[in-house]
């Protein structure tokens, strides 16, 4: 019977228990994530398994380095050896003191980078906080077919995982698919070509906010819906709106128009304005005059008159009519009026 005295159980335990490594660098390729990194001294391991929590991933940043390749600074793991064989070590958690999000209250969750992106979680509510020269998305994006395939390759994954004994003598599985005994599974980040194809979606950068739809877009406020800026430009066939529309400054429209003389809206040409959303806040710089009280006050009494379907006005101000004019006033015209023929009626 082989027996161990205290020294020598104490020994076994420390070596085989578990281990604090520092970690050089990560392979994010594999089926399942592996780590490059440094036990004891002078004991290197790499293909050393790193499991992910399902449905949430990281990537610590690589080791900062000195100039003879010795480690400065770097990220840290925590590592098991399974059944205590040193052999099999498996590194259960990773954490960078460098970039480490923290004084965090009691119940507080979040999510961060190193470059200070963070979604916090806390008793005022939830912060999306990204950087004021990047980007933050949401989009919609159809998923490819081969993405959701994985559940039989997966499976045959296990069954030779589990025939192989669980892994090898540098700490590797067979998760890498060596000698073809797993299929290739797993999914790949989709953002990329959401962001080139996506039709519908919220992006929201440094210098503009855009949203998109290739269906309807929605606001509905139960009081008041404010839309404040320099310049509002909207594109649209067609706009709808079920009650009054007060515009307290100029209204530019580029095709045709209906504008205030004197108390009523009438028929008149256009205000060419910019046609590019882009260019609009250019284009106010040099916009004319804003209007006066008296004028705000006149346009919230006044109401929309649309023209009858067989008057149109041409590009040169001209007011053409298919059919019967009649008057049954006087009619003052400063131009030339040409008509097939003229017939009085009595008044």
């Amino acid at each position: 019977m082989h027996r161990q005295n205290p020294l020598q159980q104490g020994f076994v335990g420390y070596t085989s228990g578990g281990a604090r490594a520092l970690v050089d660098e990560i392979s994010d390729n594999p089926l399942m994530q592996e780590m490059k990194g440094s036990f004891m001294g002078g004991e290197n391991r790499q293909k050393v398994e790193s499991p992910q929590n399902y449905g949430f991933t990281s990537v610590v940043m690589p080791a900062t380095k000195g100039k003879n390749g010795v480690i400065e600074q770097c990220a840290e793991a925590y590592l098991s050896f399974l059944g205590g064989n040193r052999s099999f070590p498996v590194a259960t958690v990773m954490d960078d003191r460098r970039f480490r999000l923290k004084e965090l209250k009691p119940g507080d969750v979040a999510f961060f980078d190193h470059q200070q992106q963070q979604f916090h979680f806390n008793k005022d509510g939830a912060f999306l906080t990204g950087l004021d020269n990047k980007k933050i998305r949401i989009a919609l994006h159809k998923v490819e077919q081969q993405q959701q395939s994985g559940g039989a390759a997966a499976k045959d994954g296990v069954s030779a995982l589990a025939a192989e004994g669980g892994g090898d003598s540098s700490g590797s599985s067979s998760s890498s698919g060596s000698g073809g005994s797993q299929k290739k599974t797993g999914q790949k980040q989709r953002y990329e070509k959401a962001e080139k194809e996506s039709k519908r979606f919220l992006d929201l950068n440094e210098k503009k906010m855009d949203m998109g739809h290739d269906g309807n877009i929605e606001a509905k406020a139960g009081a008041t819906l404010k839309m404040e800026g320099t310049a509002i430009s909207r594109k649209a066939t067609t706009h709808y709106f079920t009650g009054d529309v007060h515009i307290v400054g100029d209204l530019y429209i580029s095709k045709e128009a209906y504008k205030p003389t004197g108390p009523e809206w009438k028929p008149g040409t256009a205000q060419p304005g910019p046609t590019d959303a882009d260019d609009v806040f250019e284009y106010v710089k040099r916009r004319p005059r804003q209007l006066s009280e008296g004028e705000v006050e006149t346009f919230e009494r006044q109401r929309t008159r649309a023209l009858p379907s067989n008057m149109r006005i041409e590009p040169d101000g001209s007011i053409v009519i298919d059919g019967d004019f009649v008057v049954t006033g006087n009619l003052t015209v400063n131009g030339v009026v040409s008509a097939k023929g003229f017939r009085t009626i009595d008044a």
